[in-house]
Order: structure tokens, then sequence, then C-alpha cells
């Protein structure tokens, strides 16, 4: 018997073998590249306050992989996250068993009042395992084999038993398992690792209560209160909505930590002071007003622990084709990436080299300290780099109104290329990135400027362009395209 057609949703790509069976395919949900084979045997009932309406009971994410043999019984919800992996012969139900006296007779399952069970994203359940009850298992983990599980597993977990229990976890900074004896040594590795989070994620904001709250939900949608990763909010004395804003995710998640200055730093400053603060082994910036695309963080966590000895990571978002190159050196640096290094929201650092670095503040307010920050780890702690290739923001387009694009993007820009020529940049690097500053970007954005933004922001940029480009040989064929522009 094989019912099929009718689901709330099937995801391109996906398809359920005939030779078992689905009941209730109105309140399931299967997304994209999923295989369900045979024999199977999903049986959804909804309870109490659920219809057509109501979210799906049983959510199978994109990518899962599921071995013959599964048993499904859901009521109220279900829901695999993306890229689980099940084993052969696993049975998985929301229903929390209960007894009642003596008589085996009156043996049965009561459906919950409320709750759900989740397996986290890229969580394998082998062989031949149970999980019952309303509870969630984290990412990343490990379900050992013919293990029963009625109980939350911590992300990045493997658990085993009847009933399961954690024997080892995953510690991001020693990047690798430690092996846990029994509950109360797991329990210590725990709490070790929540003071070790691989990652700070480090948002300075000001007077962008809506951009915030958008920022901060692209994120918690995508990390829950996972322990690899820390969200360090600071505030620099919004006179807006933004501590509200943060306080209804204070509430919900223990891994977001949030601090006010008293006054208006100025955002360089601001943005010395999160990163200082943050406890992650890396530190990675991000605009209050740019927001991750879905499925994203997980995919960066990965790249960054494979690529730990990098003192700069950077996000290319130029190209999204997903590759990661590792480099050395910052010259080889500025070649790949040139001014995409400039976007703060691209920019990752080990927090080890942060540390070591003695002057941090050199180029303080010229809006382009983070492009000064990362060649002077390139260049004096670390030379080891990594680019991953990757569109993996949207943004607000707020208008830049609160800079100088001449100012900036050609005397601050150049100056801090110039602090390193002969330390780590050679001239020939600096004029060839130099063209390649105005020709691929300040030459079209001035124009863009010109005709979309307030008439400061381009105020004074023949005379800086010319302070700075008069010796070049094409300095006359770019002055003539900026003319072009009035």
């Amino acid at each position: 018997m094989s019912i099929q057609p009718g689901f709330k949703q099937l995801g391109e790509g996906s398809y359920v073998h005939p030779g078992g069976v689905v009941e209730g395919t109105d309140y399931i949900s299967v997304g994209r590249q999923v295989v369900l084979p045979a024999p199977h045997w999903i049986n959804v009932q909804p309870g109490v306050g659920i219809d057509e309406a109501s979210p799906p009971v049983l959510s199978i994410g994109d990518g899962c992989r599921i071995g013959p043999g599964l048993t499904i019984d859901a009521s109220n919800s279900v829901k695999l996250e993306s890229k689980v992996m099940i084993g052969k012969n696993v049975y998985i139900t929301d229903k929390i068993p209960y007894e009642v006296g003596d008589d085996p007779l009156q043996m049965g399952y009561k459906e919950r009042a409320a709750g759900e069970l989740i397996i986290g994203e890229g969580t394998l359940v082998d062989s031949g395992a149970v999980v019952e009850g309303n509870l969630r298992i984290g990412r990343g983990c490990i379900i050992r084999p013919n293990s029963v599980v009625l109980q939350d597993v911590p992300d990045y977990c493997e658990v085993l038993g009847s009933p399961a229990r954690v024997i080892k976890v995953f510690m991001p900074h020693l990047n690798n398992w430690a092996f846990a004896a029994d509950e109360e040594e797991a329990k210590k590795l725990l709490e070790q690792r929540s003071n070790h989070p691989l990652l700070s994620i480090c948002i300075p904001t000001y007077n962008r209560a809506a951009n915030l709250d958008q920022c901060l939900l692209s994120i918690f949608s995508q990390i829950g209160e996972t322990p690899f990763i820390q969200v360090d909010v600071s505030d620099n004395a919004s006179t807006d909505g933004t501590p509200d804003v943060v306080q209804r995710y204070l509430e919900k998640y223990s891994n977001l930590r949030y601090s006010r200055n008293d006054t208006n730093l100025g955002a360089d400053r601001n943005v010395l002071k999160v990163l200082d603060g943050a406890r992650g082994s890396f530190i990675k910036l991000q605009g209050d007003d740019d927001y991750f695309v879905p499925g994203t963080i997980s995919p960066l966590l990965s790249a960054i622990q494979l690529h730990s000895d990098c003192g700069v990571i950077h996000i290319n978002v130029l190209n999204g084709d997903g590759r990661i190159i590792g480099g050395e050196g910052a010259e080889s640096y500025l070649g790949q990436i040139s001014y995409a290094a400039t976007f703060m929201t691209a920019m990752i650092l080990r927090r080890e080299d942060w540390h070591r670095l003695e002057d941090k503040t050199r180029f303080i307010d010229s809006s382009l300290n983070q492009f000064y920050l990362q060649f002077a780890i390139l260049c004096d702690i670390n030379p080891k780099y990594a680019i991953i290739n990757s569109s993996m923001f949207t943004y607000a387009g707020n208008p830049p109104n609160d800079y100088n694009m001449g100012e900036v993007f050609v005397r601050g820009y150049l100056d801090i290329l110039g602090h390193f020529e002969g330390r780590g940049l050679s001239e020939e690097a600096i004029k060839r990135d130099k063209e390649r500053l105005m020709r691929s970007f300040l030459m079209p954005a001035y124009h863009w400027n010109r005709r979309h933004f307030a008439p400061e922001n381009t105020a004074g940029f023949e005379e800086v362009f010319t302070e700075y480009y008069k010796d070049e040989p094409y300095y006359q064929e770019l002055l003539e395209g900026i003319r072009s522009a009035e």
C-alpha cells in the first residue's frame, strides 16, 4: 500500500518510493532533494487544534538522507532540519509513552499538549535508533546505532545507550572530540565548551533598531542557542528603540551579549570595543544592516574550523561559487581581494592574532580601520589567510550619508596601503591596486552616488582624486570620466 500525493509541500528533486505507507500527507512538508525509500511507515494524525492552515506536523528539511525502514508517528510537531541523515530501521515519534497500573493491556501513548521533536541540521541518527518524546537533538550530533533518545541532546554531541547519554562532546577550541566517561564529566565538558565559542559575531550598532532586528533574526533563526557562536552587540548610545529590540532576543537566547555605551564613541571606536570584548576563537564583524541568507552560517562555521590557522578570513560576496582559497602574505591577499576587503561584514580575524596587535587605532576615524587591521595582522602577526567565495548576505541598502567618498575611499584607502609599503606590500602591488580601485570600483560608484545620494557624499572628490592620482599615466582619462558625471 502506498498513499502518496497531496503533501503540504514536496520539494524539487524529492521522491517518495512506492512500497511504503504515508498517511496524513496534508500535514507533511518535504524539502528539496529528499528521497524516502521503501519500506517506510509515516503516520501523521494531527492533535487537537491542528488543521490544514497550521504549520506542518511533520517537516523534513532540504537534503535529508533517509535509509529504508523509517517509521515516524507524529501528532503535534516532528521536524527534521536540513541534511539530517537517518540510518536503517529508525523509529521517531513525538508521543510520550505512559503506563496505566499493572495491566499491560492499558499501555499506550498519549499526545503531547505542546512542544515538538526537533532533530538538528546535519545530525546522524544511526540504524535501529529510537527518538521519542518532546525533545531537541542539536545540530551535528551522532546518535549511535540502537540508542534510545528520551531527552535533549546538545549540539555536536555523540550519544549511546538505552536511555542514551552523551559519550563525546566536540570542543571547537581544541578542534577535537572529548570523551565523557559519565554524565558528570559530560556536564563539565559542556560547561567548558560554552566558555570557548568558535565564533563571535560582533555587531556595532547605532540608531538602526529595525535593521538590527532583522540582522539578529537572520542569525538566531539559523543558530538558536548553539554554544559554537556568541553574538555581541555594542550599542553606541542609540536614542531609538535599539535596547527594546535586543531585550527581546536576550530573553530567548543565552548566547547573546549586549553592552551599551554611555556616550557615542564614534563608529570606528565602537568597532574596536565590540571586537575587544569578544570571546570566540574567531571574531567576525557584522554590519547591523547586513543580513545572513538562510542556510549560510553552518557552512561558514565549517570553513572557519578547516582554516583555523589563518589570521584573516574574508567572505568574498562578489563571487558565489562556493570555493575556499587559501593563501599567504599581504600582497597575495591584496591581489585576490583588493577593495572588497573594506567591507566590514566580510572580515573575520583570529582572536589570538587580534590581541597580539600593538596598534589597533592608527587609522581610527578613517571609516576604514577594519581595512587596516587585516593588513596589520597579515604583515606583522600571521600571514595566512582564507577567502570564502559566498554571496551569503542581503542588505538594507541604507544611503552612505555618514562618510565622504573621496576622503574615505581615496585618501583613507591609499594611505593605509602606503603604510604597509616595504612591510609586506611592494610599490608595484600598490600601484596595480591603485588603478584597479579607481577603474573597477570608484568610477562606477562615483557616478551612481552622484545620481542617487546626497551631494555631500561626493563633495570634493575631484580634488582628492587629483591629489593622489595626478602623476599616474591614466590620470587625464579618469578625470574626464569624473567630470562626465557632473
